[in-house]
């Protein structure tokens, strides 16, 4: 890869919900670039219409949303989760996330947020490690063996708060209790005070992804889990009929 080429998708990365905005000084000090050449970068992306330049501010523009539409016309298990999982978010008013491995990260293809003033936010296109919280175990956990170990070998077991499971051992230990269980839980492992739940979604014992909920841990109740392992199994098996019909459908 280019360097050019990296630095302006390290620039695309910078964008969140949480920063919609970047001026060209903080787009340079995040790729540690020179402001000059962050301009250069910008005004590239500008004029291919992905970002727009407003004097100094710097915001993604609509054009981004055609590759989104796109990604969701070809991509089918969010095309066919996505009304279970808004009707799912609606019930529970908490942030419901569908993931899916892409190389060797996990990655948040579709989501919904809650409607609380405390809610836990989790954007689309967002990536974890495979190691990172349930979401992620959760795929991890029913992959195939040499996908697995290979995705391992390219992995670095990096701490996103103090407890992050990073250990191999207690890795492995805890994927043999998602398949025993048949979800996973996480409190504060990819970010302090969110506790996150994750199902998996399988169809004819291949993983397609996860399902997972996000919730601020100062409203977690453990007495609630069971409930809400239910519900979430139920949307996942009806999201994976849905898919392996259209998987026969399609062949």
């Amino acid at each position: 890869m280019s360097q050019s080429f990296k630095r302006g998708v390290m620039i695309l990365d910078l964008f969140s919900a949480e920063r919609p905005v970047l001026t060209l000084d903080e787009i340079a000090a995040e790729v540690q670039i020179s402001p000059i050449t962050a301009y250069r970068y910008v005004k590239v992306l500008s004029e291919a219409g992905i970002l727009i330049l407003d004097e100094r501010r710097v915001y993604l523009s609509a054009k981004i949303l055609r590759f989104v539409n796109l990604f969701w016309q070809q991509d089918h298990l969010a095309a066919l989760a996505k009304e279970s999982i808004s009707i799912l978010a609606h019930e529970l008013n908490e942030t419901i996330a569908l993931c899916k491995l892409e190389a060797n990260d996990v990655v948040c293809i579709y989501a919904v947020e809650s409607s609380l003033t405390l809610r836990t936010t989790f954007s689309i296109g967002e990536r974890m490690p495979i190691y990172s919280g349930a979401f992620s175990r959760t795929i991890a956990a029913f992959l195939p063996e040499r996908e697995l170990k290979s995705i391992i070998q390219h992995t670095k077991w990096i701490p996103h708060t103090e407890s992050t499971i990073v250990d191999s051992h207690e890795f492995h230990l805890r994927l043999d209790r998602i398949r025993q269980d048949g979800y996973d839980i996480s409190n504060g492992e990819v970010e302090s005070g969110v506790v996150a739940l994750a199902v998996p979604i399988l169809v004819s014992g291949q993983i397609k992804g996860s399902l997972g909920l996000a919730i601020p841990s100062v409203r977690y109740s453990p007495d609630e889990t069971t409930s809400i392992i239910g519900r979430m199994q139920e949307v996942s098996q009806h999201i994976s009929k849905e898919l392996e019909k259209h998987e026969l459908l399609n062949k």
